[in-house]
């Protein structure tokens, strides 16, 4: 069930609505609804829903495990955070980046 903002397609509320999905805080947990919110929030550039999608792809949750996507997330959503979410968001890419060739990293920076 959508919250009245996420169902007008708000960026913010769609991330924390598949967050909620994502570990069961009030709904059932689902990680196939957790990562389509998370894909809809991120694709309207929401840094938060960018970041947990680029989790759910580095885990395999929800979605096929892809490191090279799961980098272009974490990629862009430090380039869109700022202060300490930006700098979490970089140590995730960075962990993220050492299980990646270099042209799997170059890859996934041209991923947008």
């Amino acid at each position: 069930m959508l919250s009245p903002t996420a169902e007008r397609g708000n960026a913010r509320a769609l991330g924390r609505l598949g967050f909620r999905y994502e570990h069961g805080f009030g709904v059932p947990q689902n990680y196939y609804a957790a990562a389509d919110l998370y894909c809809r929030g991120a694709e309207q550039g929401d840094p938060f829903a960018q970041a947990m999608l680029a989790l759910m792809y580095d885990k395999g949750h929800g979605v096929p495990q892809d490191f090279v996507l799961a980098y272009k997330w974490l990629n862009l959503a430090a380039a869109r955070a700022g202060g300490r979410q930006r700098e979490a968001y970089l140590r995730f890419r960075d962990a993220v980046a050492s299980k990646l060739s270099r042209n799997e990293i170059a890859a996934g920076q041209q991923l947008h």
